[in-house]
């Protein structure tokens, strides 16, 4: 037979499983536990839990993001490089890169973009610096409002 003290753990561990998983976590963790403990006698039946977490829509997580691609990668000094970020359809872009002298790039054009049909802007120069990468931010805003970003660091080769 399982100790006393084992039991108290037991009957937490089992209770916090039921809080998240419900009825079927419950279930599979009292499954665990006799599992480890065969001389304990199964309960006829599992009861499901009382309370459990539900999330209602406005607190699931968004799922608007944006993220960044370069080719070629890693960038190459002196040659052309396109960067692409990818977001919602419609979707208005402002992309911003910094290269690790501090200068920005001089033939970069970082006007906002709205993003076409896939979702997709683009943004094309010449890589023209000393320095051995280049940070790159993409902002991006969708047509209900909601924003996000993403920061990049590319490296720079010769």
């Amino acid at each position: 037979m399982a100790n006393d003290s084992n039991k108290g753990c037991v009957r937490y561990l089992g209770a916090a499983f039921g809080g998240l998983l419900g009825a079927a976590g419950v279930a599979w963790y009292m499954r665990r536990k006799w599992a480890f403990n065969p001389d304990e006698a199964a309960p006829a039946r599992v009861e499901p839990a009382t309370q459990g977490i539900v999330l209602k829509p406005a607190q699931l997580a968004s799922v608007f993001s944006v993220s960044l691609h370069a080719e070629p990668e890693p960038l190459v000094r002196n040659q052309p490089v396109t960067v692409r970020a990818k977001a919602a359809p419609g979707a208005l872009c402002t992309l911003t890169a910094r290269y690790s002298t501090g200068y920005t790039p001089n033939s970069l054009d970082t006007e906002q973009q709205k993003a076409d049909a896939e979702g997709v802007c683009e943004w094309a120069w010449e890589i023209g610096t000393t320095g051995s990468y280049v940070d790159v931010t993409v902002e991006a805003q969708n047509t209900a409002g909601e924003t996000a970003n993403d920061e990049v660091r590319f490296k720079i080769v010769d």
